[in-house]
């Protein structure tokens, strides 16, 4: 099987088969949104364990990211694909996690969800750090990057649906242990089996590329020197904390503050199609505007939703619903066109450096998202309870302060901050690198 080909073309259209393994990928969906309240009251784990598990799968999933992106690109060709079939193969691992032996209780069974969730999480790394990275190369410019983004979206979409009927289903379930048992099994195989078959048929670009080992660390020091990217990981935290406070703060709106708890799973939805839908559009702008101001306006959606909170309690549920539409829009910018910045940040390492290390850009990409989402659940946490919430009853004026920072004022000041630095990125004016703008037809060539 010959996985490295000089056919640019071959590479960027065959890398889209590794988008429909996104549909048979609804038990990762589920962790997120259901594994927690499973674990507890249907596998009785103890509510501080269940904590305790996720604690430690984070930390792993951080300390293997920067190993395994650093790992994939020191390889010599193929770096990416014999990676990814790695990854493939331990993805098993998901369904021992979701249907431990019943016969296990106490430590044994925290034992053995451990376990097996980190050997998930690796898997899980082994799969996404490399899969990113070669959409880096495969994808040779912003328009195309982009477009990466939006098809990866649309298979991403399908799967989140998926997965929020599957968790109605067995929330109202009598026994949800024997119910979610053979999606589990149907979905994991099903992964295994379509991700394989696409990995037979992906191609790599060959990538030159310096012989010196270099450590880690220095690598890492090397990336993170790099000014346009920490303005990009400026921008993406503040991106990632106001979509975790606005995701935190929804089902607490609905309930407590509109009292319409049974509009929930739309205010997710509107946001979901939205994006879905945005995303075409975006491609379509960033060819006309740039990816800078394309983002820029994105963000500028943000600040308008953050802003609008004040008038959710006053004018109800339809105008929340118009700002989760509003979100849609400018989550979608970000969603599409950090992916191609990314890109051209590497694309400008490389050509200073002369080091392809398109895996360890993604590799922090994935772990700054990482600890901002835990430290943004831990602060917001905090906030809950220091505001005086009480589940299932009438909240005090305590709460409503709460869920404002939460959902308004902390966000607000992210994204003011993450407009200020898009303002004054330079990456594209002052470095030559092209900014996914359309080339303007030579007109007086054309008439000579």
């Amino acid at each position: 099987m010959k996985i490295v080909t000089t056919d640019e073309t071959k590479a960027y259209q065959r890398y889209f088969l590794l988008a429909p393994p996104i549909l048979a990928n609804v038990p990762v969906a589920l962790l997120a949104s259901y594994f927690a309240i499973y674990a507890t009251d249907v596998l009785l784990v103890a509510p501080a364990a269940v904590g305790t598990i996720l604690l430690v799968a984070r930390l792993f999933d951080g300390i293997t990211d920067p190993i395994i992106g650093v790992w994939s690109d020191r390889r010599s060709a193929p770096r990416r694909v014999p990676v990814m079939m790695a990854g493939v193969l331990i993805s098993p691992s998901l369904a021992f996690l979701w249907l431990p032996p019943q016969s296990l209780s106490g430590t044994l069974l925290f034992v053995w969800i451990t376990a097996f969730y980190l050997l998930f999480e690796l898997g899980q790394t082994l799969r996404a750090v490399p899969l990113s990275a070669l959409g880096l190369e495969v994808a040779r410019d912003p328009r195309q990057r982009v477009f990466v983004q939006v098809i990866f979206r649309i298979f991403g979409f399908a799967n989140y649906l998926v997965s929020l009927w599957l968790m109605q289903y067995l929330t109202e379930h009598e026994a949800p242990r024997a119910a979610i048992t053979p999606f589990i099994i149907a979905f994991t195989a099903a992964y295994l089996v379509v991700f394989m078959t696409a990995l037979i048929y992906v191609k790599e670009l060959p990538q030159p590329q310096r012989t010196e080992e270099r450590p880690i660390l220095r690598m890492m020091k090397e990336v993170l020197g790099n000014r346009y990217h920490r303005q990009f990981l400026g921008i993406q935290t503040a991106e990632v904390v106001a979509f975790a406070c606005i995701g935190f703060a929804v089902p607490y709106v609905t309930r407590y503050v509109l009292d319409r708890p049974d509009m929930t799973m739309f205010v997710f939805l509107t946001n979901a199609v939205t994006a879905l839908i945005a995303s075409f559009g975006w491609w379509r702008i960033v060819p006309r505007l740039g990816v800078r101001i394309s983002w820029l306006i994105g963000q500028y959606f943000w600040a308008a939703v953050l802003a609008g909170w004040i008038l959710v309690p006053t004018l109800g549920i339809w105008f929340f619903m118009f700002l989760a539409f509003l979100s849609g829009i400018g989550g979608a910018a970000g969603n599409c066109v950090s992916y191609a910045m990314l890109g051209d940040i590497a694309d400008y390492d490389a050509r200073e450096s002369g080091r392809q290390r398109q895996g360890i850009y993604v590799t922090i990409y994935g772990l700054v998202s990482k600890l901002a989402l835990a430290m943004t659940a831990f602060v917001l946490g905090w906030i809950l309870q220091l505001s005086g919430y009480q589940p299932n009853t009438e909240q005090g004026q305590g709460f409503l302060l709460g869920i404002t920072l939460i959902v308004s004022i902390i966000p607000l000041l992210g994204i003011g901050w993450s407009i200020s630095l898009l303002h004054r990125y330079r990456l594209y004016e002052d470095e030559s690198i092209e900014d996914g703008r359309a080339t303007p037809p030579n007109l007086a060539h054309d008439t000579a």
